[in-house]
């Protein structure tokens, strides 16, 4: 909402919801095409934790196959600092960070 602060007012209270959805059957979709050792990185341009964490819970309740890969330990990731939070994903935020709303998890097939 940053860079569209009009949005609040498009918006119904059950858009984050719907989206979470689509975004888990995205996510879904995705992970068909990984091999197994191999990452899927999932990322999105919003701070709601129902768009973020909870797909991943999600995700990770139906995929078996796929463990959270903690970003932290990833060496391109080491320079990230603040944004890495203590779950290993990338999360920034507007009033603290100085970057718009932003969140990266990392998915490895196992």
């Amino acid at each position: 909402m940053q860079r569209d602060p009009d949005i609040r007012w498009r918006r119904q209270s059950d858009d984050i919801q719907r989206l979470a959805e689509r975004q888990l059957r995205i996510l879904r979709s995705a992970a068909t095409t990984v091999r197994t050792g191999g990452r899927l990185l999932y990322t999105t341009c919003s701070s709601e934790p129902e768009e973020n964490e909870r797909v991943i819970e999600a995700f990770l309740g139906i995929e078996t196959k796929f463990r959270s890969e903690d970003l932290r330990t990833i060496e391109e990731c080491s320079h990230f600092g603040s944004i890495l939070n203590e779950a290993g994903y990338l999360r920034s935020y507007p009033h603290l960070h100085g970057l718009d709303a932003f969140f990266a998890a990392s998915l490895r097939r196992i």
